[in-house]
This record gives structure tokens, sequence and C-alpha cells, in this order.
């Protein structure tokens, strides 16, 4: 889906190593956020990962179990993040220090990057742990839900502050 930026379209990218735990994990509880608050029509979002190790596989069984505890559904399959990624998407989350570095090397467009929890209340610029080695997939889903929360509700209140909503602002130029 192209980015209309003059309509405040935005598109969010999740990035993690190997795309099959916490940033499939953010990404769909991205999309049920979005779509709980009919914000479909104005944001776009996927997740990658930066290495190449599960590209095709669906999400981890214990992100998949989360996600169905929570009655989330994804469809994602694991790839890897691509240059044309830094101009496609407005926002770039990543979810831990060392993947935040291997994705600020490979930059080469206007998106910006930062930590998630850069936008959570409760784990402000903390690393999410990669269940994947430890298992605590809880953990991670509280965490990304937290921040992806605070994100939306920061784009919100812009939204606000420019005197539209998001309904409004996909309508905006077409008569």
């Amino acid at each position: 889906m192209p980015l209309d930026l003059q309509n405040n379209s935005i598109g969010v990218l999740f990035v993690c190593l190997g795309n099959i735990c916490r940033s499939p994990m953010a990404e769909a509880v991205f999309n049920s956020m979005v779509r709980e608050r009919n914000m479909g029509m104005v944001i776009h979002c996927d997740s990658a990962g930066t290495g190449d190790y599960h590209i095709g596989s669906r999400p981890h069984p214990g992100t998949l179990n989360v996600l169905e505890a929570a009655g989330i559904e994804t469809l994602h399959r694991a790839r890897q993040l691509t240059l044309h990624d830094f101009s496609q998407y407005t926002h770039i989350l990543v979810m831990d220090r060392d993947n935040l570095r291997d994705t600020l090397a490979l930059a080469s467009g206007p998106a910006e990057i930062q930590l998630i929890t850069n936008f959570s209340d409760l784990y402000p610029g903390c690393d999410v742990p990669d269940p994947y080695f430890d298992g605590r997939f809880d953990v991670v889903f509280e965490m990304v839900t937290n921040a992806c929360t605070g994100f939306l509700d920061r784009y919100e209140a812009r939204l606000k502050l420019e005197g539209s909503s998001p309904t409004q602002q996909v309508n905006h130029g077409r008569s």
C-alpha cells in the first residue's frame, strides 16, 4: 500500500532479528488496535527481521499461542528487512538496541527509526527481550501492547491537534 503523506497516512514497520517472535507479535497487536480504532485506511503496517534465518516461516508457536489467547489473528510470514522498507514506511520501530544498530546501518530513506519502547509509558527505552531464547512471550506481549498503544495515542493526538480525524484524512482532497 503506497503511503500518502499529504493525507497523514503512515506506514509502520516492526523489526526484530528473525521476524518470527517479537516483530510479528507487535504487527498483529498493532493491526488489531488499528482496526479497533477504525484507522485502517490511514495506517499500514508490517514486520521484518534483520536476519534471514526464518524467511517464509509462520510466527513462532509461542507468539501464535499468546496472540490466540488474546483473540488476535495473524497470517504473517517472516521476511527480511530491505532497502525499499526505508522509503515505504514512515516509522520503523525496532525491538532492541542490537537490531536498532543493524537497522540504522542499512538505513537509506526518510523513515524515522527508533526503539518501539520509546512509545511505552511502562518500559521507556527498554529492549524487548527475545522470547525465542527464554520463552517469555507473555512479557513481550505486554511490552509491545503498551508501546503500540502509546504510538497510536500519539498519532491520534497529532491528528486532533491538526483538527482532523483519521477518516477525514483519508477523504482529504477527494471530492
